[in-house]
């Protein structure tokens, strides 16, 4: 599954590592993120998880 995060100035990539973590999403485990300057791609073959943590976001 692949889902899409927005990024914003409160919301950048060290904050969405740490919210993926909490989903217990951690690159490059068990799940790859590319970060451009406007969202972050993240893909994981725990779609549970994801979709929770794409829901949470």
């Amino acid at each position: 599954m692949t889902a899409t995060f927005p990024l914003t100035e409160g919301r950048d990539e060290h904050v969405l590592l740490a919210h993926l973590a909490t989903h217990r999403l951690m690159p490059p485990s068990n799940c790859t993120v590319t970060i451009s300057a406007l969202v972050a791609i993240v893909h994981s073959q725990h779609s549970r998880a994801l979709g929770t943590a794409r829901t949470a976001w």
